[in-house]
């Protein structure tokens, strides 16, 4: 007998397609398989006229007012690994198997236009095995009972949950199909390596972008060859864009930045991939590591450049770097990993079909703003589905890019009508972690460094770092210096003034900084200040106090300019006022120190450092 059902699904794996990943590549065409595989899935059910299907996550209608089939082929359009629609239908595990199956070809699609591009460096009957034991697809229904109305509905998608959240715990464990001798992933380490055994000829390493003794299973062969090669840009890339800004702007008056600039360009329009759909990439659309000197030579081991051409960039490099004033670009960017407030539970509150469908309508528009917000900050979206978007962008950058997302997403929320009429305050916010580090760092690293940051944003309180502080709704930076030491991390809350807020203080340092107004010794010096007091303990608070204000007077009046004048008496005061404790002068230090950083176009201590690039 025919009945409704709420049907939900989850895709997977995103261990697989997301979390293990060496090059930007990896990250963003793994993201992008698990995407269109659960768009595909999503397809499946809204192309079946016979169960009288509809859609709640994701809401597919409308977008770009072409209507659904406006996102059937949109690559832009990225639809998060969790599914759920009402369907009829009189047996709703043959429908959960024929969409598990559509899945499963939606990879295989992908899986074997990758094998054609290197037949011969592939162990075929390893690949086999692997690539039709990667998908994971958890499903489960439970009836939707008088019509679907308000009650029956709240009560079927908190069990459509229950079940799916059980289901997922189960999981399905397989035969091991484990070979000895043979090398795992160097990925992930969990499958067997699908390249054949020897050495892999110069062009399939290449082609694959293979380091030295690196091992890919099956996923990612598939992440490192899908989609085009010109279709997303390396880490050293993002890394040197403010640089490559500065060098436009005064090629433009002075000849001899522009002919080494474009002497340059010309070696690498003859050796690299052109960036393609990254207009603001234009002035130099490569690969970043060309404009690092100590890059350079390796470039040759990798066969990227001949001799000749290494000698050529070095020169070039050099004239720039010794003759011009231009320093090395730096090679820090940024990862921004941005989630949801109380997601859960707003849709738990949100107890009508309808609502959701207006909510995840919602979700759709912000995903979709989120893609251009990153790209007016010249950054490079790795995934936006929903409520999580992933992405980095010059470190100049990221703190504007940060306040945008946030303002877009609480926008987005409070223009949904069940949430307007249950106020502001109930309506989803937005936590937004940034993680500034080297582009060397393997970018699993870096991944993980930015959403620890966003966990932070979200509840401070978890590390007992700041007890009592309120969670959630927040921004957090980490910045994590390639040469070592403590990391700097700071945290505040969004607000309604953000004026107040820490992103807009770090803009204001980072000003006065850019200014000449402050020198970056005097960040470091009150950081070694608050560390000394931070040591005395058991001492009167208030004597400790007065001590510290008066240390602090004495340090900063005695600082200079980068120009050599005192410090602006206004600014001292303010640097002075803020001096209350050991910790709050430690506060000051770390954001001082973290304006000085980003305010510099060019770091020179930990450019030497950057031997290899990521792409």
């Amino acid at each position: 007998m025919t009945r409704s059902y709420l049907l939900a699904i989850a895709v997977g794996p995103v261990q697989d397609f997301i979390a293990s990943a060496r090059k930007t590549r990896d990250l963003w065409f793994g993201s992008h398989i698990l995407s269109e595989i659960s768009k595909t899935v999503a397809f499946a059910i809204y192309d079946r006229p016979d169960v009288n299907p509809e859609l709640i996550f994701p809401y597919l209608r409308d977008q770009e007012q072409g209507g659904a089939d406006s996102v059937r082929t949109d690559e832009t359009f990225s639809v998060a690994n969790k599914i759920l629609a009402k369907v009829e239908t009189d047996d709703p595990a043959l429908l959960a198997a024929n969409l598990k199956a559509v899945a499963q070809r939606r990879w295989l699609e992908y899986a074997q236009s990758v094998q054609g591009k290197i037949p011969n460096a592939l162990n075929v009957e390893i690949w086999n095995d692997q690539i039709h034991d990667v998908i994971e697809f958890y499903a489960a229904w439970t009836p939707l009972e008088n019509g679907g109305d308000q009650e029956s509905y709240s009560i079927a998608r908190r069990r459509v949950d229950w079940l799916l959240d059980g289901r997922k715990a189960l999981r399905d464990f397989g035969p091991a199909h484990g070979l000895a001798k043979v090398p795992k992933s160097s990925l992930d380490g969990a499958r067997e390596s699908v390249l054949r055994a020897g050495e892999l000829p110069g062009p399939v390493r290449k082609q694959l972008n293979l380091q030295k003794e690196e091992q890919l299973d099956a996923v990612g062969v598939v992440k490192r060859l899908g989609g085009d090669p010109g279709q997303y840009p390396s880490v050293t890339r993002v890394a040197v864009d403010a640089w490559v800004r500065l060098v436009e702007q005064r090629a433009a008056r002075e000849p001899k930045i522009r002919e080494a600039f474009d002497a340059i360009k010309s070696v690498a329009k003859s050796t690299q991939v052109r960036l393609r759909g990254y207009p603001y990439y234009d002035a130099f659309p490569f690969d970043g590591s060309l404009l690092y000197q100590s890059r350079v030579p390796s470039l040759v081991e990798e066969g990227s450049l001949t001799e000749d051409q290494r000698d050529e960039v070095l020169g070039h490099l050099l004239t720039l770097y010794r003759d011009t004033s231009i320093l090395e670009p730096t090679p820090y960017l940024a990862f921004i990993a941005a989630d949801g407030d109380r997601m859960g539970g707003t849709i738990s509150e949100l107890s009508e079909m309808r609502a959701h469908q207006e909510f995840s309508r919602q979700l759709s528009a912000f995903a979709a703003q989120a893609r251009e917000i990153v790209g007016a900050h010249r950054g490079v979206l790795v995934y936006s589905g929903g409520d999580d978007v992933l992405a980095f962008a010059p470190v100049d950058q990221c703190l504007s890019l940060a306040r945008q997302l946030h303002d877009a997403f609480t926008n987005a929320m409070r223009s949904h009508s069940a949430l307007q009429r249950a106020g502001a305050d109930k309506a989803p916010t937005l936590s937004v972690g940034v993680a500034i580090g080297h582009c060397l760092e393997p970018l699993e690293d870096l991944r993980t460094m930015a959403s620890a940051a966003e966990k932070y944003a979200k509840d401070p309180n978890r590390a007992q770092q700041q007890p009592d502080e309120p969670t959630r709704n927040a921004l957090a930076v980490r910045f994590q210096a390639r040469s070592g030491g403590s990391a700097i991390e700071l945290r505040g809350q969004w607000s309604e003034d953000p004026e107040t807020d820490l992103d807009f203080e770090l803009q204001r340092w980072i000003r006065r900084f850019s200014r000449g107004d402050i020198s970056g010794q005097t960040a470091y010096d009150l950081d070694r200040l608050a560390l000394a007091y931070g040591e005395r303990t058991g001492e009167n608070a208030e004597s400790i106090a007065r001590l510290l204000s008066a240390d602090c007077r004495r340090l900063v009046t005695k600082k200079r300019t980068d120009k050599g004048a005192p410090m602006a008496e206004v600014l001292v005061e303010e640097l002075i006022a803020q001096a209350t404790s050991a910790s709050s002068l430690r506060r000051l230090a770390a954001k001082l120190i973290l304006a000085h950083r980003l305010a510099s176009p060019f770091v020179t201590d930990d450019s030497a450092n950057c031997e290899e690039g990521t792409k």
